[in-house]
């Protein structure tokens, strides 16, 4: 049998493997029964992950070898990457797991080839490479057939654990093994932290490396300031981890937790011509049908004709640093904030600069929290501390006042999406009164 064995190339092996696949692949999962169904996933998922970590095995072969430099790859686990359409992180970890299968886990490099009830998962395998075979003290308590808890006790663990259990043990397991590993580790890791935030086209770039420690605190965090989303809330968990990120620093700005002494806003920085802001406050059309008496009419008109020939000058708002601001997010940072006049001479000189105005601050914003006590907007609970005041007759477009009736609590997110979708909020008369949201088509908004 075994002369049999040896008789067959892997490439005829293979071969016939591939065939079989075909023959799987071609199969309508639709024409299977529920039994079947069940059958087929389970021995081909654990063939596949059986296969899986054949081909791992072999990968300190192909290193050794030393062919796979002529493909012109610089690193071995880049040529893993290329091959088999990896990630280069997900490849360095295959060429690792390689190496510890062949070198320091044999008897795991056995029960995740093999077949039947005592196999396991090459997912534990890679756990038990990067957690427990990581300082040469574990592994050499691994290799000690004397140790009560050396490599076969660890397998052990595998067989009868799940994948996120056994990852505990293993970590509790290298603690104790060697303690000291833990503490270069965390060392090496304060070293090798840090965080950027890069300026690129429509947006800001994000990169970075926490310890564990750093790490943790900000995902804890996150996890509190995201909270359950709202109903409506349709964006991934991604995009509400991006905008968690952005309302825990404004809660430490607006509260002022920086040792500032105050709550200190804005905390941006927008640079806007006489010209833009004259046509900005001009209104439109739609807006002026609205007005009802000869003396608005006759004021929006003059305007409208100011902001004719204040749009022909006008240059966009921008950031400090040149960066143009969309019109749906200048209209929202203007919603509660403050502005600032700088009058400059004809020669660039600084001639005056006055003070601030348009802002619900003080008495008005506490009227505002004490009437709404959270986001306004449909199904949002939102505290206020995560909450600003909305110009329900927005400052630019409809000339609206800063003052307690006209202000609305909104969370920075739904903020933002009032703007972006053209969602007009009023005051409900009668009824214990309340807000109500309109969108674009003019449609209410159910609460």
């Amino acid at each position: 049998m075994g002369s049999e064995n040896s008789a067959v190339s892997s490439a005829d092996r293979i071969a016939a493997i591939r065939a079989e696949v075909d023959a799987l692949a071609s199969m309508n999962p639709r024409d299977l029964t529920g039994t079947e169904a069940i059958e087929l996933f389970s021995v081909v998922h654990e063939l596949s992950d059986r296969l899986a970590a054949v081909a791992v095995r072999v990968l300190p072969v192909i290193e050794s070898d030393g062919l796979w430099a002529l493909d012109g790859a610089r690193t071995f686990p880049t040529w893993v990457a290329r091959r088999a359409r990896l990630t280069h992180a997900k490849a360095k970890r295959l060429t690792r797991l390689g190496h510890a299968l062949r070198d320091e886990l044999p008897q795991v490099s056995a029960a995740v080839v093999a077949g039947g009830p005592d196999r396991v998962g090459i997912e534990a395998a890679e756990i038990l490479t990067t957690v427990a075979a990581t300082s040469p003290t574990r592994r050499e308590v691994l290799a000690d057939a004397t140790h009560p808890c050396n490599e076969a006790f660890l397998l052990d663990q595998a067989r009868l654990l799940a994948p996120d259990r056994l990852r505990t043990l293993a970590r509790r397991w290298a603690a104790a093994a060697d303690p000291e590993a833990d503490e270069r580790g965390y060392r090496d890791a304060l070293e090798r932290e840090f965080f950027d935030v890069a300026h690129t086209t429509g947006g800001c770039h994000v990169s970075g490396f926490l310890t564990t420690e750093h790490g943790e605190a900000l995902l804890v965090a996150l996890d509190a300031v995201t909270g359950v989303p709202a109903a409506a809330d349709t964006r991934t968990s991604g995009q509400r981890r991006a905008g968690a990120l952005h309302e825990l620093a404004r809660t430490v700005l607006d509260q002022g937790l920086v040792g500032a002494g105050s709550a200190v806003r804005p905390h941006l920085n927008v640079l806007v011509d006489y010209a833009t802001l004259v046509g900005l406050t001009a209104g439109s059309p739609a807006t002026t049908a609205n007005r009802t008496t000869t003396a608005n009419r006759t004021t929006t008109a003059n305007r409208t004709t100011t902001g004719a020939v204040a749009r022909e000058l006008a240059g966009p708002a921008a950031f400090e640093d040149g960066r143009p601001i969309p019109r749906s997010v200048l209209d929202k940072l203007m919603c509660d904030s403050e502005i600032s006049r700088v009058v400059f001479g004809p020669d660039s000189q600084l001639l005056d600069v006055g003070r601030t105005r348009r802002t619900y601050t003080g008495q008005l914003r506490r009227a505002i929290v004490a009437r709404d006590q959270h986001c306004q907007y449909p199904t949002c609970h939102a505290p206020p501390r995560r909450c600003e005041a909305h110009h329900t007759e927005h400052w630019g477009r409809d000339h609206g006042d800063t003052n307690a009736r006209t202000g609305v609590l909104l969370c920075w997110h739904h903020h933002s999406r009032v703007h972006e979708q053209g969602i007009e909020i009023r005051w409900k008369k009668g009824h214990g009164g309340g807000w109500e949201f309109t969108d674009r088509d003019g449609q209410v908004m159910v609460t």
